[in-house]
Parts: C-alpha cells; sequence; structure tokens
C-alpha cells in the first residue's frame, strides 16, 4: 500500500480553477489501476486550501499513474494555479484503517494486526 496526503494553496482568485482541476485528475474522473481510494477536500476556514489524500496498491501503480500522459497534463494545468510553495506532500504509511482493507500493519511498534 501507498498513501499520500497533498496539500495546496490556490493563487489568489483561482480557487474555483483549482476545485475543476482537481476534478480532472484521472484517479477521480476515470479508472485508474490500483486506486483503492481516491479524494479530494476543501478546508472550510480557508476556501484556497486543498487537500488530496490517496492510497493505492503499490508504489509501482502510483508511478505509472503519475508517469501517464492525462496526469502530466492534469499536472501541467494545476501547476500555475497553486501556490508553488504552498505544495507539501507527504509519503505515508497507514498503521490504522476503517473502511477498507489495507493489508496487514502495525498497531504499535511490536504488534501486526489485519488491516481489516
Amino acid at each position: 500500500m501507498a498513501t499520500y496526503f497533498v496539500r495546496m494553496r490556490a493563487k489568489e482568485g483561482r480557487a474555483e480553477e483549482v476545485r475543476g482541476t482537481l476534478l480532472t485528475n484521472p484517479a477521480i474522473a476515470g479508472e485508474e489501476p490500483g486506486r483503492v481510494v481516491f479524494a479530494l477536500h476543501r478546508s472550510k476556514d480557508d476556501r484556497d486550501e486543498f487537500w488530496i489524500y490517496e492510497t493505492w496498491e503499490s508504489e509501482e501503480l502510483v508511478a505509472a499513474h503519475e508517469a501517464s500522459e492525462p496526469f502530466l497534463n492534469y499536472r501541467e494545468t494545476l501547476r500555475p494555479l497553486a501556490e508553488g510553495e504552498s505544495v507539501v506532500w507527504g509519503n505515508t504509511e497507514p498503521f490504522a484503517v476503517k473502511g477498507y482493507d489495507a493489508g496487514p500493519y502495525y498497531v504499535d511498534d511490536t504488534e501486526r494486526k489485519d488491516g481489516s
């Protein structure tokens, strides 16, 4: 499993364009092999702030998604709309999940649990 969080802020006056562009990401707009969860979020407190939460079956499938022509086009459309220094990207590993099977994971450093 590979899970990512991405945070970004729209440039002034560009929030609706960011929202619309995020909706064109191939992982939300179509079927992508290996996509488990792909969720787009918008801050309630700062309407210019957006979050992406995504979980994939493997890092290799993420790499294939990000190398695809539709994703590369999406990224090039999104880049000029977001404040570059605002983009924060986190590569994480789930350690407790409710709602989908994340496979085996650790609840703490010693106890291995089933992800279902």
